[in-house]
């Protein structure tokens, strides 16, 4: 490709930064544009660039893009066109060195500042530091986005250079850049504005841009060793991990990926306090679980390094401890709850109260709370003697029944339903204890019930043995003895047991009847027997003396 003349398709640039803008809104339109430039540039010569394997990391270069230099500012100073100059050779080292750790999605972002930077380096007014100078950079902004769709880039070699002294980089590419400056101004003053030398000198300001921003990118991603004059410290390389979470949290909500940084970060083992507080911030305003529990870890470890802002980290851990004991409370008000919530509410007023001791709001919630759970702890004292009484009647009731006092038993047991009926579900164990209790004792009342109705079923069969053998009145006092038997079930059993109950009534009284005409017709068939035997008796003579003494002997007729 080299020596072939390459132009930057600026419609599709432009659509690209037209898209971005509806979502993001940093920087002016110009800046855009160069680093869409920019990218086509350097996927000449590296296509995976901000585009590696299935990621795309094109919306983030040019969200970096909109917001600018200021993402830079953070980190150096920028109150001077040299100090701006000096910033570039800085981030352009500082990228390179951390290439090596990921060239993810904020990557792409700061280079992207650093397009903007250099975009602003480059084009007249780009920087401003005076009122006069920002307001003459406004409407110069505003003039270029409005001819943006006469500007294009045209690189006849495409060979991209690396950017090894920015100082001298900068200085080439800003020939006559301050007698430009002040034609600009005076063209704005006159009122001819953009139509004057601006026309024509943006373009080539333009071109120069997106070539130094293609070379800065080039430096930074070639594979060969670079040498520059702009040396990285740890602060620098740890404020760059700090930023890059809270953008992957911010922007990306990747809470994974936010991890594989703070790993980056920890490989440099900083010791700063306010490196470990920042981070803390960043996972707290992300919101979940895991991220708030990061959080304290980090604003304890920046408490623990001390440092000028101790109270500050103090505060704030103190305020989480509190909004943790505040939730703990709300959560000990729903039923079934509180046996953990409490003590937890209570162990987060007194970090709380730990981190800042000047906090009264702590000191009373921590108040409240002992109140409230010494309120609970004796109404929950109060259920367990309650069913530890109940379970002592329960026991009563099943010696009875064991001695076969299954009438008395069915009481008891009953009484320690009753009992049990105190019972509420505000301790979810106990309520739960209580339950399987109700269950066993119902289970004991059905058992006792079926062993009255076996009672009942032996009386009448006692009943039915004593009539086999003629003892009537027995029959009659085991057959009684059904109804007094089944008694013992309460007349508001369930319909089964009482439909059981009347059974066994109704067939012992039936018998009970029935006793009556069975010894009549024994009394009647003993009497019949009787008299069919006395005949037999008076004629037995008269036989006997035929046979016997009373046969009249041979020859006696």
């Amino acid at each position: 490709m080299t020596g072939t003349t390459h132009i930057v398709r600026f419609s599709v640039v432009l659509s690209l930064v037209l898209v971005s803008a509806q979502a993001l809104a940093w920087g002016p339109r110009a800046q855009r544009t160069i680093t869409g430039m920019a990218i086509q540039v350097i996927q000449q010569k590296y296509p995976d660039t901000f585009r590696p394997g299935e990621s795309k990391y094109g919306v983030d270069v040019l969200r970096g893009t909109e917001a600018g230099a200021p993402v830079i500012a953070e980190m150096l100073p920028i109150n001077s066109e040299a100090e701006a100059i000096q910033a570039v050779g800085i981030q352009i080292q500082l990228l390179r060195d951390l290439r090596p750790f990921g060239a993810g999605s904020y990557f792409a972002f700061r280079m992207g500042a650093l397009s903007a930077l250099i975009s602003d380096v480059l084009l007249p007014y780009g920087l401003a530091w005076t009122p006069e100078e920002k307001a003459l950079q406004q409407k110069i902004q505003k003039d270029i986005d409005e001819h943006l769709t006469e500007y294009g880039y045209t690189n006849r070699s495409v060979k991209l250079m690396p950017i090894l002294d920015v100082t001298h980089h900068f200085h080439a590419q800003q020939a006559f850049y301050g007698d430009n400056r002040l034609l600009i101004a005076d063209d704005y003053r006159r009122g001819v504005g953009y139509d004057g030398f601006l026309r024509e000198s943006s373009k080539s300001y333009f071109s120069k841009a997106v070539s130094s921003v293609s070379g800065a990118w080039f430096t930074i991603v070639r594979p060969q060793p670079v040498v520059t004059n702009s040396p990285i410290t740890n602060t620098l390389m740890e404020q760059y991990f700090v930023d890059e979470i809270a953008y992957l949290l911010g922007e990306k909500s990747n809470f994974y990926q936010a991890g594989v940084a703070y790993e980056n970060l920890a490989s440099l083992a900083p010791t700063d306090p306010r490196i470990f507080e920042q981070v803390g911030d960043h996972y707290y305003a992300f919101g979940t679980r895991a991220s708030i529990e990061r959080s304290v870890k980090e604003w304890r470890n920046a408490h623990s390094l001390g440092g000028p802002n101790r109270d500050r980290v103090a505060g704030k851990l103190s305020a989480h401890y509190l909004k943790e004991g505040r939730k703990f409370l709300a959560e000990a008000e729903k039923k079934g709850r509180g046996e953990t919530e409490l003590p937890s509410a209570l162990g987060s007023f007194q970090q709380a109260l730990r981190f800042d001791r000047t906090s009264e709001i702590a000191a009373e919630l921590i108040q409240e709370t002992n109140r409230l759970k010494k309120a609970r702890d004796e109404r929950r004292e109060m259920i367990v003697n309650i069913i530890a009484s109940a379970a002592s009647t329960r026991e009563e009731a099943e010696n009875q029944a064991t001695g076969g006092s299954y009438g008395n038993a069915i009481l008891s047991y009953r009484q320690a339903l009753e009992i049990l009926a105190a019972v509420d579900d505000e301790f979810t164990d106990q309520f739960n204890e209580m339950n399987q209790m109700r269950q066993s004792i119902a289970r004991s009342i059905g058992t006792a019930i079926s062993d009255i109705l076996e009672q009942a079923s032996g009386a009448i069969e006692e009943g039915e043995n004593a009539e086999e053998l003629h003892k009537w009145e027995d029959a009659i006092k085991a057959y009684e003895r059904v109804a007094v038997i089944v008694s013992a079930i309460p007349n508001d059993s369930n319909a089964s047991a009482l439909e059981d109950k009347k059974t066994a009534i109704e067939s012992a009284r039936a018998k009970k009847d029935g006793v009556d005409d069975a010894r009549r017709r024994y009394e009647s068939s003993n009497a019949g027997t009787a008299t069919t035997r006395a005949p037999s008796a008076r004629t037995a003579p008269a036989s006997g003396g035929d046979s016997g003494g009373g046969r009249q002997r041979p020859g006696k007729r």
